[in-house]
């Protein structure tokens, strides 16, 4: 979405202004550890007046900036979004490099104020920038190096998902509603087997509504979020049925927590953690919060500053890259291209199914006891496929030429094998580390 008309303004304009502000020297930083996150606020703030929300996580220093509109109609970046992005990358850029912080990675996210949760994120490894400067990587390589994605947040997501389901559950379809759930939560705690009574007996009531007072959203890492939902209950018994055959009366009010997460790349609700029972003396109790989310029990604390971040490692930003490059790949067999390694690779015509999207992560075996330590494991969601292969032979071919071009270009050694697997399939493709070194 972002490569036409901005692959030549990041790939210029950014290198040539990193190079002349990030001359390197000798000496006390220009900026020390203590002061980055101020410093990058107060350059964004006062040299290209902009707001930024900045934080450290792990060695990944993040910026996150809100713009008036990121996209234009063709689904690039408007003029305005890439001079701001731009200047915002400059700024990080420049901090990174004369820093005595151990900043290995920077990551700007921009929202767009007119599409809610719609978010532009870059991300850069400060090494790759250091080697251009230094002459050792092409302009062109520099580019592919960088990390560029749109995605919905996983925060906005989540608090729509939630919304949904009070929504639906308002109209009293629990049998679909207790289906979605059990197909989905395989990972069920008694927490979440609590909420299912409240499920049960919706059919045993009428009237019902579901008001939301107040809910509030943390990320979490792996595309995870929690939300916590005050919410208020009302209805009148079914016929046939007292207000004692329920186990709260209308007007409750309740607290839940809920994990989202997501599944074939859409969201889907992990757990359901009541935070309200019924003790064995028919009074309503609190539950304390789960001790996996205990850091989080502040609720009032959840806020703006929360913008998702992760601790990056080399490791996972090549994953990334892979996948990256993969798509880049196949778009330009989808449309026109000057890249005729890519042409040789895929025999005419050029594909005959649609990669809907690609994904890149690293494991380790801790992670998944099937895959040997450590290991990429790249997925891939095709559709119109016409075999029963797990990945089509061309597809294959192309994704092992990126592999191989991305481990090569980062001299990384720490991996076992590389793993191809294809959503609705259980077969995977295996790359070991010795075909690809």
């Amino acid at each position: 979405m972002l490569m036409r008309g901005q692959k030549k303004f990041f790939l210029f304009i950014l290198p040539f202004w990193v190079s002349f502000f990030c001359i390197p020297g000798c000496g006390k930083p220009s900026f020390p550890r203590e002061e980055v996150i101020n410093s990058v606020k107060q350059i964004c703030h006062d040299e290209y007046h902009l707001d930024v929300q900045t934080r450290i996580v792990g060695e990944n220093l993040g910026t996150y900036v809100v713009l008036e509109s990121i996209f234009d109609r063709q689904q690039g970046l408007t003029k305005e979004a890439s001079e701001h992005l731009g200047d915002i990358l400059l700024g990080v850029s420049r901090v990174s490099l004369s820093t005595d912080a151990p900043i290995c990675f920077y990551t700007v996210i921009a929202a767009d104020k007119t599409i809610p949760g719609v978010e532009a994120v870059f991300v850069r490894y400060v090494d790759d920038l250091k080697r251009y400067y230094l002459g050792n990587i092409s302009r062109e390589d520099f580019f592919q190096r960088m990390m560029i994605d749109v995605r919905f947040n996983p925060a906005t997501l989540a608090e729509r998902t939630v919304l949904t389901f009070f929504s639906n559950l308002s109209k009293g379809n629990s049998r679909a509603l207790l289906a979605n759930y059990l197909k989905k939560s395989s990972d069920s705690t008694e927490f979440s087997l609590a909420f299912l009574r409240t499920i049960l007996e919706i059919k045993l009531k009428e009237n019902i509504h579901f008001e939301i007072l107040e809910i509030k959203v943390r990320p979490l890492p792996s595309e995870r979020a929690l939300v916590y939902c005050k919410v208020r209950e009302t209805y009148e018994p079914g016929k046939g049925y007292g207000v004692d055959d329920f186990t709260f009366p209308s007007g409750f009010i309740f607290q839940y927590l809920f994990v989202i997460g997501s599944s074939n790349y859409l969201p889907e609700i992990r757990e359901i953690i009541p935070l309200d029972y019924k003790d064995e003396d028919n009074s309503y109790q609190k539950r304390p919060f789960p001790e996996e989310y205990k850091p989080f029990e502040n609720v009032n604390k959840w806020g703006e500053k929360d913008f998702l971040l992760e601790d990056l490692t080399l490791p996972q930003f090549l994953a990334g890259q892979m996948a990256q490059r993969i798509v880049r790949k196949v778009k330009e067999l989808e449309g026109d291209t000057k890249d005729k390694d890519a042409k040789k690779i895929v025999s005419e015509p050029s594909l005959d199914y649609k990669v809907d999207s690609v994904k890149g992560h690293y494991v380790r075996g801790e992670e998944e006891h099937s895959a040997p330590a450590p290991s990429f494991r790249i997925d891939f969601k095709i559709s119109k496929l016409k075999t029963e292969e797990v990945i089509p032979k061309n597809l294959y071919d192309l994704s092992f030429k990126v592999i191989k071009d991305v481990i090569e270009k980062y001299h990384f050694d720490d991996f076992k094998e590389v793993r191809l697997s294809r959503a609705s399939s259980k077969d995977i493709k295996i790359i070991s580390k010795s075909q690809i070194r």
